[in-house]
């Protein structure tokens, strides 16, 4: 369990997820696993924090464990949203376009 259980440090974690999201690529489904491993899996951050709810004193167990759970959700929903998003960039065949590549002649 991390040395510092507290609503602040479940929101910053919240945040740094959350930022860490946003700045992935939309073709980097390795990486959007990746994200989804380190915050959300078994030994994810947030879940080891959660796991640690019982060893905390039992006035602040109960608002740690809402927080908690609320940032579950929303990176459980952005997770979602962001993979929706990859999917459909798939779909449509949308690519980055690379401007290092040389151009074509017409």
């Amino acid at each position: 369990m991390p040395e510092e259980t507290t609503i602040e440090s479940v929101d910053r974690l919240c945040e740094s997820a959350l930022s860490a999201l946003a700045a992935l690529d939309r073709g980097d489904r390795a990486g959007l696993e990746a994200w989804r491993v380190g915050y959300l899996g078994r030994r994810g951050r947030l879940t080891l924090i959660l796991r640690g709810l019982p060893e905390l004193p039992i006035e602040i167990r109960r608002e740690v464990g809402a927080a908690g759970n609320r940032a579950k959700l929303l990176l459980e929903r952005r997770f979602a949203d962001k993979r929706a998003e990859m999917e459909a960039a798939a779909e449509a065949g949308i690519e980055e376009l690379d401007v290092t590549l040389p151009g074509r002649t017409p």
